[in-house]
């Protein structure tokens, strides 16, 4: 068994999403007195942004990095020398803040999440030699949302009647990446995704 490991192999794979947030007192962020204009001065634009009732907005910044660390391992005998297996680890580093701005554009709240760890596993059997993620980083590396601003203002009638409830419209309210689909006004969107 020790021989079979022998040509064994790791990859190491990275997945940024965004830009790193930096520490609140850097950028000098104050409830009551800084801006929106200072906001995106030192953070520049955020992931998300959307109107509030009272006329102000609440803007949410995100960074993600998915890391995946790959072991694979070929076995010299017959027709399994042409396959590697590999198992998969990844570990998910999410930074969020999300800030709220009454209607003169002055920050009234400032909120911020952060977790570190484990982001899912996975195994394969690979022909020959690649090195390709094998865990679905999908819920953090899917295309902004102001992509389909335009598109989804065309969808059919069951979709367009929840376009004024919808997060993804800039109207209605921010959400992490990572929000289950089923959640909130998701819950009664009409998506097929």
């Amino acid at each position: 068994m020790a021989l079979a490991l022998l040509p064994a192999g790791c990859s190491h794979i990275t997945t940024d999403v965004g830009e790193p947030l930096p520490s609140r007192a850097s950028i000098g962020l104050t409830v009551g007195t800084s801006t929106v204009a200072s906001v995106v001065r030192g953070l520049g634009p955020p992931a998300q942004m959307s109107a509030v009732g009272d006329g102000g907005c609440a803007m949410l910044y995100e960074h993600d990095l998915v890391t995946e660390y790959q072991i694979g391992f070929s076995i010299p005998y017959g027709a399994l020398k042409y396959f590697k297996f590999v198992y998969a680890r990844a570990t998910l580093n999410h930074q969020c803040w999300t800030m709220s701005f009454d209607s003169h554009g002055i920050l009234r709240g400032w909120g911020e999440e952060r977790r570190d760890g484990p982001f899912g596993s996975g195994f394969a059997a690979q022909i020959l030699f690649a090195s390709e993620g094998l865990v679905d980083t999908s819920a953090v590396s899917r295309p902004a949302t102001q992509h389909g601003w335009g598109m989804d203002c065309l969808n059919p009638l069951p979709q367009t009647l929840n376009q004024a409830q919808s997060l993804t419209s800039g109207a209605s309210g921010v959400e992490q990446k990572l929000t289950p689909v089923g959640v909130g006004q998701h819950a009664s969107e009409m998506r097929a995704e």
